[in-house]
């Protein structure tokens, strides 16, 4: 975050918002289900920041289950007819968009360490592991990270109207850059 943070205020001043998903099913021992249940946390990233505070934030994020609560929005949504709700939407895009303001900068996904055992076979061993992240026009950017052995993987994805000019490939060698300046082993 603290690197991505940078690399935004490259771009353009402002506030440096990120979310992290969070999956909630943990918090419902037995749960099953193949739905889509998480929420965010929201971390802010200042100038003065550093990557101990961040640390420490997402952290106490965590610790307090400070992901799942409800704003006003949420508490209106069940009641708005979808077809009233895809207008609001497309309009707040369109808007965010055309004034280059977003709700968050963008979101960053850290899914650890992954054992490439689950993924292999007698027959077939799985040498990497990473997942593509989704692009939607109303978020800058998301970016996951996987690890296994002693590789991290970076995925980076951005709408089109984002993508322009190398920007992926410059911010994840930025990011990539810095780390290797943070992390003892080469990334």
């Amino acid at each position: 975050m603290f690197l991505t943070a940078k690399a935004a205020r490259q771009q353009e001043e402002g506030p440096v918002r990120f979310g992290i998903p969070v999956d909630l099913r943990s918090r419902r021992p037995g749960m099953r289900s193949t739905g889509n249940l998480t929420n965010a946390v929201y971390i802010q990233v200042d100038r003065e920041s550093t990557i101990e505070q961040i640390a420490d934030e997402i952290q106490r994020r965590l610790r307090e289950k400070d992901d799942g609560k409800l704003n006003l929005e949420d508490l209106l949504i069940p009641y708005v007819p979808i077809s009233i709700m895809r207008r609001i939407l497309a309009a707040d895009e369109q808007r965010n968009f055309s004034r280059n303001r977003y709700r968050c900068t963008g979101f960053i996904s850290n899914l650890g360490k992954v054992d490439l055992s689950r993924f292999s076979t007698r027959s077939f061993q799985a040498a990497s592991f990473f997942l593509f992240p989704v692009s939607i026009v109303s978020l800058p950017f998301f970016l996951t990270m996987s690890g296994y052995h002693d590789m991290i993987d970076y995925v980076l994805s951005m709408p089109k109207s984002f993508a322009t000019g190398g920007k992926i490939e410059e911010i994840i060698d930025y990011i990539v850059s810095g780390l290797n300046g943070v992390i003892p082993y080469q990334v």
